[in-house]
């Protein structure tokens, strides 16, 4: 695979600021290391923010599992670079 095709990092995105505080503690309160960042345009051209985490199969598993386990809706997103 070369560089150009290599995955990033997963987001998941909420609908709302609201959401995205609540996963954010949650993720904090388990020590699922992820970084609030804004939407990438390549994603959606609305603003917003995401949470960024790593593409590691298990640490998208782990926050996956939270998320849905306290039922927050999301999006999940592979941001594969250009």
């Amino acid at each position: 695979m070369s560089n150009q095709n290599k995955i990033l990092f997963s987001y998941f995105i909420f609908p709302s600021i609201h959401t995205v505080l609540k996963a954010e503690k949650l993720l904090k309160s388990h020590a699922v290391s992820h970084t609030i960042v804004p939407v990438p345009k390549a994603i959606s051209s609305n603003c917003g923010v995401a949470v960024r985490v790593q593409p590691d199969e298990a640490i998208v598993l782990q926050a996956t599992a939270l998320l849905d386990k306290h039922q927050l809706k999301y999006k999940h997103y592979q941001n594969i670079k250009a």
